[in-house]
């Protein structure tokens, strides 16, 4: 009887001790691997380039005295809607002189300067003025002619610079006519940049001026030269941008300073892998891990088109793949335990 219980005994402990062997196997073979996983969406894929600048009135137009003369009759007011062509101030017209000549070339150089930061290097204004002066003579009006100063464009009259009775020379602002309800941003756009901004492309607008708002733009102009500009760091080669407003509202105003994310670049419903999800082997070939049957399954990619957060590949995933983000420490057959994370936060 002691020798049966002997090898009852025995093989129960073999038998736990198998089992426990068998347990622990099983146990290490599908120990999981605890990652995040995210999954596979279309989403719009784009990059935004950062710049900042100032709302200004679109279209503004300065209206010019073309004479010398004195303002007889002003005939608006500021806020008063304008056509075009419609009479803005008379002028009787007073005797053109060399003096007044090299004035008005100065005031013309002088606004050349104020649009495009440029000073104006190597004119001689006393030689411009004795090679014109000739031919503005005999094109001026007659001393005591009235002039009538028409406006170039429709819209409202923002800016009255002249009086009745006032004497005037020529080339100086009359008045300034903005278009109606018509905003731009002006942006100045860093020269290693420029080449990313293109006409067309959309950007939203923000400021501290409306906290709470986000306003659409346009791209309307991009300079054809870049100028120098002074900077935190020193000076700074810049592109002058134009931005239209789009829509704008009382909340947006001339004068605001204002930060525009310009959308360089954009692939609407795409399945961007993002870059927290990539990895490389030695011979450089990209991959990713998904996940199939609660196993990694390693994918081999090939790179289409980079954004700043992610990439488009050659053969997109379906939507609903479960793929693995940051997985260095996940090989090929791991078991995975997977944590639902959004690769986009901010898409």
């Amino acid at each position: 009887g002691l020798r049966m219980k002997r090898i009852i005994l025995l093989f129960l402990a073999t038998g736990t001790i198998i089992s426990a062997l068998l347990l622990t196997g099983q146990a290490m073979k599908k120990e999981p691997v605890s990652v995040d996983v995210w999954t596979v969406q279309p989403v719009t894929a784009s990059d935004t380039l950062m710049c900042s600048g100032t709302v200004e009135r679109a279209g503004e137009k300065k209206i010019y005295a073309s004479e010398n003369g004195v303002v007889t009759q002003l005939l608006v007011k500021n806020g008063d809607h304008v056509e075009k062509g419609q009479t803005i101030a008379v002028l009787k017209a007073l005797p053109q002189t060399s003096e007044n000549s090299a004035l008005q070339t100065y005031e013309q150089l002088w606004e050349e300067y104020q649009q495009t930061g440029v000073i104006p290097t190597g004119v001689d204004l006393t030689a411009i003025t004795d090679s014109t002066s000739k031919e503005e003579t005999q094109e001026s009006s007659q001393a005591g002619e009235e002039i009538s100063i028409n406006s170039t464009t429709e819209g409202t009259v923002s800016g009255l610079s002249a009086e009745e009775g006032e004497t005037v020379t020529a080339g100086s602002t009359l008045a300034v006519v903005a278009q109606d309800d018509s905003l731009r941003a002006v942006l100045y756009v860093n020269e290693s940049l420029a080449s990313q901004v293109e006409v067309g492309q959309r950007a939203e607008i923000t400021g501290v001026g409306f906290p709470d708002i986000t306003f659409e733009g346009e791209i309307l102009s991009i300079s054809d030269e870049a100028v120098q500009q002074a900077s935190t760091t020193g000076k700074e080669t810049v592109v002058e941008v134009v931005l239209q407003v789009l829509n704008p509202t009382d909340d947006i105003k001339p004068g605001y300073t204002i930060k525009a994310a310009i959308t360089t670049k954009e692939i609407p419903d795409t399945a961007l892998i993002p870059y927290t999800a990539v990895l490389a082997d030695e011979d450089g070939q990209e991959y990713v891990y998904v996940v199939e049957d609660g196993k990694a399954v390693r994918k081999n990619i090939t790179a289409e088109t980079e954004f700043a957060q992610g990439l488009t590949i050659s053969a997109p995933f379906a939507a609903g793949t479960k793929l693995i983000l940051e997985p260095e420490q996940v090989q090929e057959g791991s078991w995975i335990q997977g944590r639902e994370k959004e690769a986009f936060p901010d898409a």
